[in-house]
């Protein structure tokens, strides 16, 4: 038999014992999260300016494999950027501004007409309660819009950090895309040699990856506006530029944009009849498909090729971090911790 005495006496305690290095690693890393949550406004902003860079970058060096100049390539790209921002706001703001103006007028006619809707229903049902509930949040909804906009443009605001920011962010897209490879090698020169040439592929990887995302998502956001605001007015249903606005703005939110775009379209067109609201119903419904089917596989889906859950979780994160514009930046930034976490999974393996 063994000698239980012998094996208990010679169980000893252990001890744990953390190296001084590693709890000032731990520090760094605390200290520095606290710090970038800190600066996140800063970093959005340079973000996003990475992305516009990302975006014109092939064009630059598109001219310059052609003996262009950068500078002349990048002054041309922000003629022709302002240019049809110019052009854009000329032709749709005075339309879009009458057309708000005339809704915010008729909102107490649509409320109304819920109203009755509610009181005929009301005879029919013995939940008046809920009944109740609903008209109450119909009628919040029309005093709500009337600050919906200036809401919108105050979070804007907020998120570029005024004018002041925004031609910083105009002027650091500008001197990026002069100095692109400059930059890149300079940022390669602290790196050790046998990293040197992965840090090179993972960056132009991410890029890439920003860039076509950027443009996938304008192509995308241009294209569902047009279809809708065409599809609506051809069916006689009002405020169709508006509403071809809406759905194009609220592309750049996945998933659940497209369902807040036909929201008002929908309110609006039960107030015409129910046939009209069928009509916009279908519209929106073949336009979803025609997104999910043919528009997304080919034009989103090779620029991020991420999984739909990870999306909807990268929205949620997005959303509590940094609101309208954290939504707005959840696909693009999934998109690059994807290429960080394959690239570092990569590694560990063949370690």
């Amino acid at each position: 038999m063994p000698n239980n005495k012998s094996q208990i006496t010679n169980k000893r305690p252990q001890k744990i014992e953390i190296a001084t290095s590693t709890i000032l690693k731990a520090l760094g890393i605390i200290l520095a999260l606290i710090l970038l949550w800190y600066l996140k406004s800063v970093l959005l902003l340079l973000f996003i300016v990475l992305i516009v860079v990302a975006s014109f970058a092939p064009i630059v060096d598109f001219g310059q494999k052609y003996k262009i100049p950068r500078v002349v390539s990048t002054i041309l790209i922000f003629i022709l950027l302002f240019g049809f921002i110019f052009l854009l706001g000329y032709l749709i703001i005075p339309p879009l501004v009458n057309q708000a103006i005339d809704l915010a007028n008729k909102i107490p006619q649509y409320t109304s007409h819920y109203n009755l809707s509610f009181e005929t229903v009301k005879q029919f049902t013995l939940k008046t309660n809920l009944i109740e509930t609903i008209k109450d949040n119909f009628s919040n909804i029309s005093k709500n819009l009337a600050s919906a906009s200036s809401t919108i443009f105050s979070t804007l605001a907020i998120a570029f950090g005024g004018i002041a920011s925004f031609i910083i962010a105009i002027a650091l897209t500008f001197y990026l895309l002069l100095t692109k490879n400059q930059i890149a090698e300079g940022i390669l020169s602290y790196i050790p040699k046998k990293r040197k040439e992965l840090v090179r592929k993972v960056g132009g990887e991410i890029l890439l990856k920003l860039g076509a995302w950027a443009r996938g998502q304008f192509i995308l956001c241009l294209t569902i506006g047009l279809v809708i605001g065409i599809a609506l007015k051809i069916f006689g249903m009002p405020f169709a530029l508006m509403l071809g606005v809406l759905a194009g703005l609220m592309e750049f939110i996945p998933t659940v944009g497209p369902i807040i775009a036909a929201i008002p379209a929908l309110a609006i067109a039960f107030t015409i009849s129910p046939w009209k609201a069928l009509i916009v119903l279908i519209i929106y419904l073949a336009v979803q498909q025609l997104e999910n089917n043919l528009l997304v596989p080919t034009i989103m889906k090779r620029a991020v090729g991420i999984n739909p859950a990870i999306i909807i979780i990268a929205i949620l994160v997005g959303a509590e971090l940094a609101g309208i514009l954290g939504i707005i930046l959840a696909v693009p930034t999934a998109a690059v911790l994807s290429i960080i976490f394959r690239v570092w999974k990569e590694q560990t393996i063949e370690k």
